[in-house]
């Protein structure tokens, strides 16, 4: 059996190529960039009060994605970058199951 933090990193390994493949977005005279995903911290699998929260506030126990993306006009020229969140991946907890949505 794995461990929680091989699953997460081969779900974080996952979930950066999926963004890969998805960017650039065109739209009109604009396209969207993804520059950089920045790391996926783990939190400690461990964290029973941070579970418990999730479980009780019906929230996803895990990390945000987060990742710098930049908009271009056709040319290719930046007109700005920003980062952003994209989401919540799940995390496994150290009995390899997951809370999401509480």
């Amino acid at each position: 059996m794995r461990t929680p933090q091989q699953v997460h990193e081969a779900m974080t390994s996952q979930l950066q190529e999926g963004l890969k493949a998805a960017f650039p977005i065109v739209g009109g005279n604009r396209t969207l960039d993804l520059l950089h995903v920045h790391p996926i911290d783990l939190p400690a699998p461990d964290d029973w009060n941070g579970q418990k929260e999730a479980v009780m506030g019906n929230r996803t126990w895990g990390t945000p994605i987060r990742a710098t993306v930049a908009i271009k006009d056709l040319l290719g020229k930046v007109l700005g970058k920003k980062d952003v969140r994209l989401g919540m991946m799940p995390t496994p907890t150290n009995r390899n199951t997951f809370i999401v949505n509480g």
